[in-house]
């Protein structure tokens, strides 16, 4: 068991903020899964297996990176959930998504799990009530910088939010309708072909301590590939002659 790579990047004796690295797991799918967050906890914080779910208060999908939040104690626990509910933790997201977007929105969609495929949730009227807001970092030729903020949190919620208005997150292979095939320069082609999972990273996550009650906030920086693509889209504009602001 190797868990050189989770990066806690706060902790005291209520919580734990950990940066979750790429194809990191929260939860086992299959019991041969070994290197999820769940088995990170358990080896290294015993204990936390009489909190319901560990103490883990939400989750990331396994190719999203970024801030994750666990309680240590029942106390902090039942604060954080409840703090959740009443929407008074903040998460915040960037990603790149395919398409330009001309002004930033909020996306009220009710969602649902996709009937006959497992691992699908899609936008339907007598779903789950859902709420995405997002707003413009940068524009490119082709695809759009944004950031979002989650005004609830339902399985996947980003990734079909985004698609339900073709704005697909890029390297989402679950959701995006976006073809690498249907872009002709060859160069932009190339960067695509680089992308190996959905580009969103939840870069950003404010609570109240639940002790102290204290005003605590987190900001990330982005990962390398995230980071990475950023730079060849500003390239691939300057080299095409299309700067966008």
């Amino acid at each position: 068991m190797n868990f050189l790579d989770v990066n806690i990047i706060y902790e005291d004796y209520y919580i734990i903020v950990i940066n979750k690295f790429l194809n990191m797991k929260v939860h086992a799918v299959v019991d041969c899964d070994k290197l999820t967050l769940v088995n990170f906890l358990l080896y290294n914080y015993p204990y936390l297996i009489t909190l319901p779910r560990c103490g883990i208060l939400h989750r990331l999908d396994k190719n999203t990176t970024g801030l994750l939040i666990v309680s240590k104690t029942f106390f902090s626990y039942n604060y954080l959930i409840n703090q959740f509910k009443m929407k008074n933790i903040m998460r915040g997201y960037v990603a790149i998504v395919n398409g330009c977007f001309i002004t930033g929105g909020n996306i009220v969609a009710p969602i649902s799990k996709c009937f006959g495929k497992k691992m699908r949730m899609i936008v339907v009227k007598d779903g789950v009530n859902a709420i995405t807001c997002y707003r413009i970092l940068k524009k490119f030729k082709n695809f759009t910088f944004i950031k979002l903020l989650l005004k609830t949190g339902k399985t996947h919620q980003i990734r079909v939010h985004m698609q339900h208005i073709n704005h697909s997150i890029i390297g989402d292979f679950l959701y995006a309708k976006i073809n690498i095939n249907d872009f002709f320069d060859n160069n932009l082609r190339n960067i695509l072909k680089k992308v190996k999972r959905q580009i969103l990273h939840a870069n950003k996550l404010i609570i109240n301590h639940p002790y102290t009650n204290r005003f605590m906030m987190w900001d990330i920086s982005l990962s390398n590939d995230f980071n990475n693509l950023l730079m060849d889209l500003k390239l691939y504009d300057i080299y095409t002659n299309n700067i966008y602001y």
